[in-house]
């Protein structure tokens, strides 16, 4: 009863310079160091904070430290126990080196302006440039009319059927949203030259000549 009596605990509120870290056990990153109006503090760190701590602060930052301090009042000891470590700046980039700025991107570590910190998954997304509203237009709308490419289809008038939607979709200003491609074989050959629009229409045994008409058919408003 006597040694319970000479123990005294409270909650405590410190705010100074984090000077860095100290070890305990001879190798555990164990206790922060504080520099306040009363000297350095040296402040033992709950186990949940330490790794986040450690990521996350560097020397020179400015913090507010919350906890719970024991004193011994019969051999005049003060020990304290830091459960909340909150940075008061704004502005880290004062304190980040090109190196540190690198490792806390890659571990992604934030700290919230109410002063809880977590650990966020790392973004693996590359930043990619911005894209012009004209690029992700042509790029959602873009799409196929597929000419059958084989020899047969060929002969009978595929390569200037290819030619032809080229030109005319050119000239139509939708060559940036409908593009040609040559297929193999749509097992049609006694049928060809064989073409099959966007929306799945399929024309055999046509010419050159009726593309445009078959183009105004299909995208009326070009």
């Amino acid at each position: 009863m006597t040694h319970c009596s000479t123990l005294r605990s409270v909650d405590f509120r410190l705010e100074g310079q984090f000077l860095g870290f100290a070890l305990g056990d001879g190798y555990k990153l164990k206790y922060l160091r504080l520099a306040t109006e009363d000297g350095e503090q040296q402040i033992k760190l709950s186990k949940p904070l330490r790794p986040l701590l450690y990521r996350s602060l560097l020397p020179g930052m400015r913090v507010e430290v919350l906890g719970n301090q024991k004193w011994n009042l019969e051999k005049g000891i003060v020990k304290r126990k830091a459960y909340q470590v909150t940075p008061l700046i704004t502005d880290e980039s004062a304190y980040r080196t090109s190196r540190e700025s690198s490792a806390e991107a890659t571990i992604g570590n934030t700290m919230n302006r109410g002063g809880a910190i977590t650990i966020d998954k790392p973004d693996e997304t590359l930043v990619q440039p911005p894209i012009s509203p004209e690029a992700a237009k042509a790029k959602k709308q873009k799409t196929c009319i597929f000419v059958c490419g084989k020899s047969d289809c060929c002969k009978k008038g595929g390569k200037a059927i290819i030619a032809s939607l080229q030109e005319e979709l050119s000239d139509r200003g939708l060559d940036q949203e409908i593009t040609v491609k040559a297929t193999g074989c749509m097992k049609r050959c006694k049928a060809g030259p064989n073409v099959v629009m966007p929306d799945k229409t399929r024309y055999s045994k046509i010419s050159a000549k009726e593309i445009p008409s078959i183009l105004t058919k299909h995208f009326p408003e070009a």
